[in-house]
C-alpha cells in the first residue's frame, strides 16, 4: 500500500515536470496532471482512514501566541531609618529650697547695687549660699544639716533687715523681709522652728507641693512679712480661686486702680487660709466669698471661672435686669438695694449689680442680690 503511494507521489512528480517543461501546450499539461492527480488520490483513498481523510478539511496547526513572562520590576525592601529612642532628660524634682537660694541670690544683688551704707559684710554670705550647697549630699539636704543652715539664714535676714529698718530703700527692705519669710516658712515644715510668731507662717490649701510659699502676705507698717505656704491637699476649689488671685495680679490697671487690686489680692490670700480641713459646702461659701471680692473691681471677665465652678455645684444666679425699676417683683428674700445717685436715671431704676445672688439646688437663696438703685436726687 505504500509502495502505491509512493509511486503515485512520484508519478505526480513527473507529470508536474512534464507539464512545466511543455508550458506551451496548457491542454496537454493539464490532462497530465489530472491523470497523475487521479493516481494520488486512488493511492490515498487506499490507505487505512483515507475514506474519511478524502474531503477533510485541512486543518491549520494552532499557534498559540507567544506570550511574554511578565517581569515584576524588582522591588527593592524598604528600609526603615533606624530611629533611636528618645531619651528625656531626666528632670530632678526641684526642692522647696530652690526658690529661696534664687531669691537671696537676687536680694545679694539689690542691696549690693543699693547707694545706701551697707557693710558687704552684712549680705556677702548671700553669693556663698549656691557653693555652700554644692558640698551638701542628698542626705543632708533631706536632714538635720540643711534644717540648721535654713535657721542661719533666717537670723541672718533678721540682722539685715534690723539695719535695713534704718538705711535702705523701700524696695530691699521688703525684698528682704518677703526671702526672710519664705525661709521662716521652709524653716518651720522642716520642723525647725520652735520660739518663732505661728503667725509668721500661714499654710493655705493648695495643690501645690506641700511646703511652696505661694505669696507673701502684707501686713501691717514695721512688722514682719507672713508666707503663705501650700498645705499639698487642693481641691478645685482652692485651684480656682488660687487662679483668680493670680490673675488679678496679673492685670494691668491705672495707679488708682492698683490699691483696690492689692486689698482683692489679700483678701483673696486669706480665704485659702480658711480652706484647708474643711468640707464642699463651705469651699462653696468661700467661692462665693471670693466672687464678692473680684466683683469690687467691675470685671466680669475676671469673675467667670467663679460663676462656672458655683453653676456646677449646683448654685444659680439669681437674674437681675439693668435699667428696670426695682419694684414689687423684685422679693425681699432674694434682693436687697442701695439708693446711690444717678443723675439722669429714673428714681428706683436699677442702675448696677452691686453682688451677686445666688439658690442652691433647692431653690434656697443662699446669697442676695444687691443692686445699686437711683436714689432719683
Amino acid at each position: 500500500m505504500a509502495d502505491e503511494f509512493k509511486g503515485a507521489l512520484e508519478r505526480l512528480a513527473a507529470a508536474a515536470q512534464a507539464a512545466y517543461q511543455h508550458a506551451g501546450d496548457a491542454a496537454a499539461a493539464r490532462k497530465s496532471l489530472a491523470a497523475a492527480a487521479r493516481e494520488l488520490a486512488a493511492a490515498i483513498e487506499a490507505l487505512p482512514g483515507g475514506a474519511e481523510a478524502k474531503g477533510a478539511t485541512k486543518v491549520e496547526p494552532r499557534v498559540e501566541p507567544r506570550v511574554e513572562p511578565k517581569v515584576e520590576p524588582k522591588v527593592e525592601p524598604k528600609v526603615e531609618p533606624k530611629v533611636e529612642p528618645k531619651v528625656e532628660p531626666k528632670i530632678t524634682a526641684a526642692r522647696p529650697e530652690d526658690e529661696l537660694f534664687r531669691d537671696l541670690t537676687d536680694l545679694h544683688k539689690t542691696l549690693k547695687a543699693s547707694s545706701l551704707p551697707f557693710d558687704p559684710a552684712d549680705y556677702d554670705w548671700m553669693a556663698q549660699v549656691p557653693q555652700i550647697l554644692k558640698n551638701f549630699s542628698d542626705a543632708d539636704k533631706a536632714g538635720a544639716k540643711m534644717t540648721s543652715f535654713m535657721a542661719s539664714i533666717v537670723t541672718k535676714l533678721d540682722g539685715v533687715l534690723a539695719y535695713a529698718r534704718w538705711v535702705a530703700d523701700t524696695a530691699s527692705r521688703d525684698a528682704a523681709k518677703a526671702v526672710r519669710a519664705k525661709a521662716l516658712a521652709l524653716l518651720t515644715l522642716r520642723g525647725g522652728v520652735a520660739n518663732e510668731t505661728p503667725g509668721d507662717v500661714v499654710k493655705a490649701r493648695s495643690k501645690a507641693p506641700a511646703g511652696t510659699v505661694l505669696a507673701i502676705l502684707k501686713t501691717g507698717f514695721g512688722e514682719p512679712a507672713r508666707a503663705l505656704v501650700s498645705s499639698g491637699d487642693g481641691t478645685d476649689a482652692s485651684d480656682i480661686i488660687e487662679a483668680s488671685a493670680k490673675a488679678v495680679g496679673a492685670e494691668s490697671s491705672a495707679p488708682e486702680g492698683r490699691a483696690v487690686r492689692a486689698e482683692v489680692i489679700k483678701k483673696i490670700d486669706k480665704l485659702l487660709t480658711e480652706l484647708p480641713g474643711k468640707d464642699a459646702d463651705f469651699e462653696t461659701t468661700i467661692v462665693r466669698y471670693a466672687l464678692n471680692e473680684l466683683h469690687r473691681l467691675d470685671d466680669e471677665e475676671l469673675c467667670k471661672g467663679l460663676m462656672k465652678f458655683l453653676g456646677v455645684r449646683g448654685y444659680n444666679e439669681i437674674l437681675v435686669q439693668i435699667g428696670g425699676t426695682f419694684d414689687e417683683s423684685y422679693s425681699p428674700n432674694k434682693y436687697d438695694r442701695r439708693k446711690v445717685p444717678a443723675p439722669g436715671s429714673p428714681r428706683n431704676s436699677i442702675v448696677k449689680m452691686v453682688q451677686h445672688g445666688f439658690t442652691n439646688k433647692q431653690g434656697v437663696c443662699v446669697q442676695k442680690c444687691v443692686v445699686a438703685v437711683a436714689s432719683g436726687d
